[in-house]
């Protein structure tokens, strides 16, 4: 899903969950985000080369370790923040929420990674 806006996608969803991923989606574009969702890493790869994004949004829980990293040193590489959601902590990450997360941390701590982005000079929470 991407927002209704013809700017590029600020935020990429990195869920396997239909339901998850366009949920965070709409949230984030009724808060005037652009964003982008994707299913599997494969298809977060293209979509993070069809369009540069601010923020990766990752269910950690739902790939393992090693099929994550290139998606995410790809968005590092690109400038991009990661925020991680997931019942374990993972070493790098921009943000983490711990799952089971109400949407309303995770979409701060998103906006949180956007300003960073965009304010590189500015302290990241």
């Amino acid at each position: 899903m991407q927002a209704a806006n013809s700017k590029s996608p600020r935020v990429l969803v990195l869920d396997p969950s239909v339901e998850a991923r366009l949920v965070l989606c709409e949230l984030l574009s009724r808060t005037g985000v652009a964003t982008a969702g994707a299913e599997s890493v494969g298809d977060a790869l293209v979509k993070l080369k069809q369009s540069p994004v601010k923020v990766l949004v990752v269910d950690a829980d739902a790939f393992d370790p090693a099929e994550l990293a290139p998606i995410v040193e790809a968005a590092a590489r690109r400038g991009a923040a990661t925020v991680v959601a997931g019942t374990n902590r993972p070493a790098g990450e921009f943000g983490f929420v711990r799952k089971p997360y109400h949407y309303r941390e995770l979409v701060h701590k998103i906006w949180t990674a956007l300003e960073a982005t965009e304010n590189p000079g500015r302290a990241a929470a």
